[in-house]
């Protein structure tokens, strides 16, 4: 186990590894706080026969 982290965090230190890391963590963020602001937990795409959902105000008539 000892190795492992020591690989991993070898690896952490590396640029590349960082910004790619970064972008993740911006991708994360944003998926984040789009939950927090509209409620919601997950959005199925059209055409693969699930639901779609959509904000409230949408729906309403």
């Amino acid at each position: 186990m000892r190795e492992f982290l020591a690989h991993a965090r070898l690896q952490q230190a590396d640029e590349q590894w960082q910004a790619t890391y970064g972008t993740r963590a911006g991708v994360e963020g944003t998926i984040h706080q789009a939950v927090a602001v509209t409620g919601m937990r997950r959005a199925r795409h059209l055409g693969t026969g699930g639901r779609v959902v959509r904000p409230a105000r949408l729906t309403r008539r």
